[in-house]
C-alpha cells in the first residue's frame, strides 16, 4: 500500500497520493520551508537541536 522512493526520500501512501517527506539538513537555521506542485502541508517537525545550549 505504500510507495517508497529514495531522491527525493519519502514515503507515498498509493490509495490517497499522500507524502511523508524525509529531510536533513547539515545548517538547521538554513531550511524552514518546503513548497509543493499541489496540496500542502498539514504536520511539520523541527528538530531545532543548534537552539539549546545543553539538556537544561
Amino acid at each position: 500500500m505504500w510507495d517508497d522512493s529514495v531522491s527525493p526520500m519519502q514515503l507515498t501512501y498509493i490509495p490517497t497520493g499522500q507524502q511523508i517527506r524525509f529531510k536533513g539538513d547539515d545548517k538547521p537555521q538554513k531550511v524552514k520551508s518546503q513548497k509543493f506542485c499541489h496540496g500542502y502541508t498539514k504536520f511539520k517537525h523541527y528538530e531545532e537541536a543548534a537552539d539549546f545550549n545543553g539538556m537544561a
